[in-house]
């Protein structure tokens, strides 16, 4: 009889630890299955954000270029065009920007630094951008005038630009401002002012390197006239 009792509890105890056993193994397995669960669900929710990020970032760019204006008005219409980087070179005779035949830009059409200073005039126009021949370019000779008392000189282009042809008996200065008298230009367009005034061998003329009211290398971007003359 006590053999019996022996035996009965051991097989009590027995059935208590297949019992405790295979509820742990369902625990453990449910645990590894919510474990794969949950790190694939942390996995899928990082891919998503890295999307929204890259979607954010496009958005973001889009509503920049929409708030960029691309006009502006005043005695004439202007088109605002962003100017290609020239770095690290330094030839700026020939400038490209971003606006071309689908934007209504014509040959001829005067190019400005900002309203009332000239930088140059569109050369060649292809659909979605245009070259700008400025005045650094070795080419351009425009009329010019000189101070209050509008004396009349020229414009030679290149890298460092200069004014001659300044009359000896002209009553100049440095710091004069000289504006633009060509016909193809906004009269009275500013240009810069004089700066060191020396004369010629012959006595006959005066001439000036040209101070320019901005830096080349801080540009990035230009006024088109679409309206002139």
């Amino acid at each position: 009889m006590k053999n019996f009792f022996k035996f009965f509890l051991f097989f009590i105890f027995i059935i208590c630890v297949l019992f405790i056993f295979i509820t742990a193994h369902r625990d453990i397995a449910a645990f590894l299955n919510d474990g794969k669960s949950f790190f694939a669900s942390m996995f899928s929710k990082q891919h998503s954000l890295e999307e929204l990020s890259l979607e954010n970032e496009s958005l973001k760019k889009q509503i920049e270029s929409l708030n960029f204006p691309r006009e502006k008005t005043g005695r004439y219409h202007y088109k605002i065009a962003q100017v290609y980087s020239h770095y690290p070179f330094n030839d700026a005779g020939l400038t490209i920007i971003d606006l071309g035949t689908d934007d209504g830009i014509r040959t001829g059409m005067p190019v400005m630094v900002k309203e009332g200073i000239l930088f140059g005039k569109i050369k060649n126009v292809k659909r979605t951008q245009s070259e700008v021949e400025t005045i650094f370019s070795p080419e351009w000779k425009t009329s010019v005038n000189i101070g209050t008392g509008a004396i009349k000189a020229v414009l030679n282009g290149g890298p460092t630009p200069n004014i001659d042809l300044i009359p000896i008996e002209g009553n100049v200065a440095f710091g004069d401002e000289v504006v633009n008298g060509a016909a193809e230009f906004p009269i009275g367009s500013l240009l810069g002012t004089l700066s060191e005034i020396t004369k010629s061998t012959n006595d006959v003329w005066k001439k000036s390197s040209l101070k320019l009211p901005y830096k080349l290398e801080s540009l990035n971007s230009v006024l088109v006239i679409v309206d002139f003359p």
